[in-house]
């Protein structure tokens, strides 16, 4: 959610708390990471998350 918010406060320049707009939806799921996705007005966000024991990187 916090990767898709990134991306559209980018692109509207607008800063807005919506997270009740942005349905996620996760597609993968492992050890080592994860995908997904991130709904938000017609708009589609696809993300790819690595998870290591120090961080986790969207």
């Amino acid at each position: 959610k916090e990767a898709a918010y990134k991306i559209l406060n980018r692109q509207t320049k607008k800063r807005e708390f919506i997270p009740q707009k942005l349905l996620c939806k996760m597609l993968t799921c492992s050890d080592k990471g994860a995908t997904g996705q991130v709904f938000y007005m017609g708009n589609i966000y696809h993300t790819r998350t690595i998870l290591a024991d120090d961080f986790i990187h969207t």
